[in-house]
């Protein structure tokens, strides 16, 4: 039986404070799955429901997504930071890195008065497949509170290959309580990390439980070395449509 590992990264965004992520990886295949809730937290500090929202980025050679801040009342929009930055010429882990890094740079602005030390303030799961494996890094940037005014951050990092007990991994991050206990109670899981639709069933497992901040439609794809494949494309639909999402002639509807 493959070993089985958990990662969770617990995400407090600011203006997107709904979203769970899901990400199943063995040795050549990972599955990619996110919901597309957004709550947007207004000046005022009231949150609504805003449209949904795709949270998955596909360049060349990586597909990325990100759960935490979205976008904020001082304009910072994550989804186009990440747009803007992703090194995707550069090896995995430092591409995420790179991400993270520019992101500390960019979110003292934002933080400071919504976002609890201790927290991430955005999380960064990026996948490839190299030479017929997978690759994953997943980087937390973490809220530490304010030294002299300033907001202070930290880097939290996950190779798997790596600093990982994989190669057969889960990692969740966002909301993911239900997806947490649902795994440590059912072993059974282990079989299923090839399966696109054991992503959604979690996915589902936290909608259930957290209704007004985890919800449909979902966004789900498989990669492998034929390239990526969607089961669902969910918010990103309009997207790829657009073709806003550059993922080349390799990628399918499955």
């Amino acid at each position: 039986m493959p070993k089985l590992a958990l990662v969770v990264g617990l995400v407090l965004p600011l203006c997107a404070n709904a979203t769970s992520i899901v990400l199943l990886q063995t040795p050549n295949q990972v599955v990619l799955a996110a919901d597309s809730r957004a709550v947007s937290l207004r000046s005022d500090g009231e949150a609504r429901i805003s449209a949904p929202t795709c949270k998955i980025i596909i360049a060349p050679s990586t597909v990325v997504a990100i759960a935490g801040i979205l976008s904020d009342m001082t304009g910072f929009d994550s989804m186009a930071f990440l747009g803007e930055h992703l090194a995707d010429g550069q090896p995995l882990e430092a591409a995420a890195d790179s991400l993270a890094k520019a992101a500390a740079l960019r979110l003292p602005n934002v933080v400071a008065h919504f976002i609890q030390p201790g927290r991430p303030a955005v999380t960064f799961l990026l996948a490839r497949i190299e030479n017929g494996a997978t690759r994953v890094a997943i980087r937390d940037v973490l809220y530490l509170g304010e030294s002299g005014a300033q907001p202070q951050f930290r880097i939290e990092s996950s190779n798997c290959p790596g600093n990982c007990a994989g190669p057969n991994m889960v990692f969740a991050a966002g909301s993911s309580q239900a997806i947490t206990e649902s795994l440590a109670s059912s072993p059974s899981h282990r079989s299923r990390l090839k399966d696109p639709s054991f992503a959604e069933e979690l996915l589902r497992l936290e909608t259930d439980a957290n209704p007004q901040t985890v919800g449909p439609p979902f966004s789900i794809l498989k990669l492998d070395e034929t390239g990526v494949h969607w089961r669902s494309a969910g918010a990103c639909a309009n997207a790829i449509a657009r073709g806003l999402l550059a993922s080349g002639p390799e990628t399918s509807f499955r």
